[in-house]
């Protein structure tokens, strides 16, 4: 799996414009280089061009995004495609907004094809030289490719996640709010095997992990947890609640803050 930096800007069809963004990145590497306005990007032969045909493994989401119109802006939520993995061809970029895809729910991972038209294509050149890694798509046609029945992932597995203590909001009891204490390992990378979900999901917390931070992972994980694990990558889930069974060995010495 290709792990790809969250962004703070978007490459839209009409011109570059920065975004200002608070989040770390999944990876939990450096936010994003300074971006170049598109005006001052100049594409040549020995740069980087898309493939015709690319397949990607990607979350369907949402998310708020706003446009110029006249004096103002228009404001809404639009559909995304969160990257995960290249499988074939490269697409570069984190998140692809404005992104239709027929069919797809949002939380769940699909395979998606895409065939970029020449705009396409050449705004994402455009991107990937100008240090953006979101981009805007109009009219681009993205069609779901079922997973292999074949697929399973590994005996053994090297990850990077980053540690995050959550609370489950169940809803209003007696006037009162209810919710569980989770934790969640947030997959940023994977650095060996297959694993096939995003997110591992857990109520019991780690005294020795820290909030937020990044910490790198290996596991061997049970036959049985194989196999859900392969279901859920099958049927797009993106998440593994892991099992009292379930047992991480941490192999960093101290959260990768890199």
């Amino acid at each position: 799996m290709k792990a790809v930096l969250s962004s703070i800007a978007i490459l839209m069809t009409a011109g570059l414009f920065g975004v200002q963004d608070d989040r770390k990145p999944r990876n939990g590497g450096v936010i994003e280089k300074k971006t170049i306005p598109r005006d001052q990007i100049k594409l040549t032969d020995a740069d980087w061009r898309p493939q015709h045909e690319i397949v990607f493994r990607a979350e369907s989401g949402q998310s708020k995004e706003c446009r110029q119109i006249g004096d103002g802006f228009a404001c809404g939520l639009v559909p995304t495609l969160e990257v995960e993995e290249e499988l074939r061809g490269e697409v570069k970029m984190s998140e692809l907004i404005n992104a239709h895809v027929e069919g797809a729910r949002t939380g769940r991972a699909y395979n998606v094809r895409w065939r970029p038209s020449p705009e396409a294509r050449e705004n994402l050149a455009l991107a990937a030289k100008g240090g953006y890694s979101r981009l805007w798509v109009t009219s681009e046609r993205f069609d779901l490719v079922p997973e292999s029945p074949d697929w399973a992932p590994t005996d053994e597995i090297v990850f990077r996640a980053r540690y995050r203590r959550l609370q489950k909001f169940w809803g209003e009891f007696s006037k009162r709010l209810v919710s569980t204490p989770y934790v969640q390992f947030e997959v940023a990378s994977i650095l060996q095997g297959r694993l096939g979900v995003r997110r591992l999901v857990s109520l019991t917390p780690s005294p020795k992990l820290v909030d937020g931070e990044v910490y790198t992972f290996r596991w061997k994980p049970s036959p049985w947890t194989r196999g859900e694990l392969k279901r859920a990558r099958i049927d797009g889930t993106n998440e593994y609640w892991l099992m009292f069974w379930d047992d991480f060995e941490r192999i960093a010495e101290a959260p990768n803050k890199k």
